[in-house]
């Protein structure tokens, strides 16, 4: 867990650039313009983990990571009108798919 202002929260998740917040009151699309814009200009993938209202945390990522996970981030794909809003488990069920179709399988 990381706390300085520009870089992700969590390390370790190639090609992933994780934002991890906890609010009163959510800030939803503030949260997911930092972490687009910590996400390297595209070369990394933004996601954000969220409490929700039920105290499950959720996780927003760009829906373009389940469809075309060689491919690099275009940074349209950023805008949260594309972002999925899922359940983390979820998420974590594409992340490591993504590292199957990257070669790094025993990573998942």
């Amino acid at each position: 867990m990381r706390q300085h202002q520009g870089d992700s929260d969590l390390e370790g998740l190639d090609g992933w650039s994780p934002e991890v917040k906890r609010a009163a009151r959510p800030r939803i699309a503030e949260w997911w313009r930092q972490a687009a814009s910590q996400s390297d200009h595209g070369r990394q993938l933004p996601r954000a983990v969220l409490p929700s209202r039920r105290r499950q945390w959720r996780a927003m990522w760009p829906i373009f990571a389940a469809m075309t996970p060689k491919e690099p981030c275009v940074l349209a794909w950023l805008d949260p009108n594309l972002a999925a809003d899922s359940s983390v488990e979820a998420w974590a069920s594409v992340y490591r798919e993504s590292l199957k179709s990257s070669g790094n399988s025993n990573e998942a």
